[in-house]
């Protein structure tokens, strides 16, 4: 398995997914507002998307409702799932006339063959286990469902992890699954894949502080232990922003690896 290499050891499940339910609710007010490159990944993630008006569909990893307010447009019923609660309650609070509920995308709240569809954009590389995400995503599909997902996979802000260490600074980024792990996770499934392509997306920035923004300020820069990341000083940002390779613009862009996959059971 091909990983974005970190020195830290792998926290157990449970301890994990607090941490990450804790970090992502601190971001739950300022998502929205710093999320401008996982709104593009779930544009070309919905867009492919052909919706019948009595499906119901479920969205993993809705955090503040946006997207799946954008599938209720299509649908009679869309359910948002989200690991935090604190994303639920601010979802819950922008769209009233939707349903949010918090739960893990490895052991999801509902009954098997409850769903029509599954969207995810951008949720799922925060598993643990890809094979349980999956499992549990043809569980609560019904037969001859579908599935649309967008996942970060490995290779994604390679460019961060470089600056770092040409700047003498610790590594600091998650760990990441293979494009390649995802798919192996597919083989015992009854679940087909109708399309599967990996796209690179890039987020340009003016200066260090708004990179960094745009990872921390959406609830990612997360390490396994949970341990809570430490701001950086001005030498510090100064080393890191010389480091950082500047785009023919001369902007800092950092880079998105996705793998979009459309799946039918």
């Amino acid at each position: 398995m091909t990983m974005v290499p970190l020195p830290q050891q792998v926290a157990p499940h449970g301890y994990r997914r607090q941490a990450i339910a804790e970090r992502f609710g601190r971001a739950a007010y300022t998502y929205d507002d710093n999320a401008a490159v996982q709104m593009i990944i779930a544009q070309h993630t919905q867009s492919p998307l052909v919706l019948e008006p009595r499906q119901r569909i479920l969205d993993i990893g809705s955090a503040t409702g946006r997207q799946t307010s954008q599938l209720a447009t299509a649908v009679n019923e869309v359910v948002g799932v989200d690991i935090s609660q604190a994303m639920v309650t601010a979802a819950t609070q922008r769209y009233p006339q939707l349903t949010f509920v918090q739960g893990d995308a490895e052991a999801l709240p509902f009954p098997s063959a409850s769903f029509d569809c599954v969207y995810s954009s951008m949720a799922l590389q925060w598993v643990a286990s890809p094979a349980r995400a999956l499992s549990e995503i043809n569980r609560v599909l019904r037969s001859g469902g579908c599935a649309h997902l967008a996942i970060m996979v490995a290779g994604s802000l390679h460019e961060l992890v470089l600056a770092r260490q040409l700047a003498g600074m610790a590594p600091s980024v998650n760990t990441l699954f293979s494009a390649e792990t995802w798919r192996l996770a597919l083989a015992d499934l009854p679940l087909r894949i109708l399309s599967q392509r990996e796209k690179c997306y890039r987020d340009p920035h003016e200066n260090m502080r708004s990179l960094l923004r745009s990872i921390t300020k959406v609830g990612a820069g997360l390490s396994f232990t949970g341990e809570k990341s430490t701001p950086l000083g001005r030498r510090n940002l100064q080393a890191l922003e010389q480091a950082f390779p500047k785009d023919p613009q001369g902007q800092l862009s950092v880079s998105y690896q996705v793998l979009h996959l459309i799946l039918e059971k």
